[in-house]
Protein backbone atom coordinates (compact mmCIF):
# COMPACT_ATOMS: atom_id res chain seq x y z
CA UNK A 1 0.00 0.00 0.00
CA UNK A 2 2.84 2.46 0.88
CA UNK A 3 4.27 1.67 -2.36
CA UNK A 4 0.93 3.40 -4.02
CA UNK A 5 1.09 6.42 -1.99
CA UNK A 6 5.16 7.12 -2.34
CA UNK A 7 3.86 7.43 -5.99
CA UNK A 8 3.12 11.14 -6.17
CA UNK A 9 5.52 13.82 -5.50
CA UNK A 10 4.85 17.35 -5.50
CA UNK A 11 7.68 20.18 -5.28
CA UNK A 12 6.66 23.66 -3.60
CA UNK A 13 9.13 25.90 -3.46
CA UNK A 14 10.04 27.50 -0.61
CA UNK A 15 8.16 31.25 0.55
CA UNK A 16 11.21 33.49 0.34
CA UNK A 17 11.31 32.36 -3.49
CA UNK A 18 7.45 32.99 -3.87
CA UNK A 19 7.65 36.75 -2.49
CA UNK A 20 4.27 37.47 -4.26
CA UNK A 21 2.70 35.34 -2.36
CA UNK A 22 3.58 36.58 1.39
CA UNK A 23 0.22 39.29 0.72
CA UNK A 24 -1.98 36.74 -0.67
CA UNK A 25 -0.91 34.82 2.44
CA UNK A 26 -1.71 37.25 5.08
CA UNK A 27 -4.59 38.20 4.13
CA UNK A 28 -5.77 34.80 4.10
CA UNK A 29 -4.33 34.07 7.83
CA UNK A 30 -5.69 37.79 8.92
CA UNK A 31 -9.33 36.86 7.77
CA UNK A 32 -9.72 33.35 9.06
CA UNK A 33 -8.64 34.66 12.17
CA UNK A 34 -10.73 37.67 12.54
CA UNK A 35 -8.20 40.01 12.41
CA UNK A 36 -8.72 42.87 9.61
CA UNK A 37 -9.96 44.87 12.24
CA UNK A 38 -7.16 44.68 14.55
CA UNK A 39 -3.75 44.79 12.09
CA UNK A 40 -3.27 46.66 9.01
CA UNK A 41 -0.55 45.72 5.86
CA UNK A 42 1.38 48.75 4.18
CA UNK A 43 3.41 46.92 2.06
CA UNK A 44 6.58 49.07 1.23
CA UNK A 45 6.64 52.47 2.27
CA UNK A 46 8.94 55.51 1.67
CA UNK A 47 8.21 57.34 4.66
CA UNK A 48 6.42 54.96 7.04
CA UNK A 49 7.33 57.61 10.07
CA UNK A 50 3.63 58.71 10.39
CA UNK A 51 2.39 54.74 10.69
CA UNK A 52 4.83 54.28 13.27
CA UNK A 53 4.13 57.64 15.50
CA UNK A 54 1.04 56.09 16.15
CA UNK A 55 1.63 52.70 16.45
CA UNK A 56 1.60 50.33 20.01
CA UNK A 57 3.73 47.90 18.49
CA UNK A 58 6.18 47.32 15.21
CA UNK A 59 6.58 43.94 13.50
CA UNK A 60 9.96 43.65 11.19
CA UNK A 61 9.41 40.24 9.61
CA UNK A 62 12.54 40.64 7.14
CA UNK A 63 15.79 41.46 7.20
CA UNK A 64 15.32 43.73 3.97
CA UNK A 65 12.86 46.01 5.53
CA UNK A 66 15.82 48.35 6.51
CA UNK A 67 16.11 47.21 9.98
CA UNK A 68 18.79 49.18 11.78
CA UNK A 69 16.83 52.24 11.05
CA UNK A 70 13.32 51.24 11.47
CA UNK A 71 14.63 49.91 15.08
CA UNK A 72 16.12 53.19 15.86
CA UNK A 73 12.65 54.92 14.68
CA UNK A 74 11.11 52.72 16.86
CA UNK A 75 13.11 52.88 20.00
CA UNK A 76 13.36 56.54 19.68
CA UNK A 77 9.09 56.64 20.05
CA UNK A 78 8.85 54.22 22.86
CA UNK A 79 7.35 51.57 20.35
CA UNK A 80 8.14 48.07 20.94
CA UNK A 81 10.17 46.14 18.03
CA UNK A 82 9.29 42.51 17.40
CA UNK A 83 11.75 40.63 14.94
CA UNK A 84 11.14 37.61 13.34
CA UNK A 85 13.44 34.95 11.50
CA UNK A 86 12.38 35.13 7.81
CA UNK A 87 14.30 36.44 5.45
Amino acid sequence: MYFRLNGIHIEVPPLRERKDDIPLLMNKFLSQYNLENNIEMFGFLSNPFPYVKNSKIALLTSIHEGIPMSEIECMSLNVPVLNSGVD
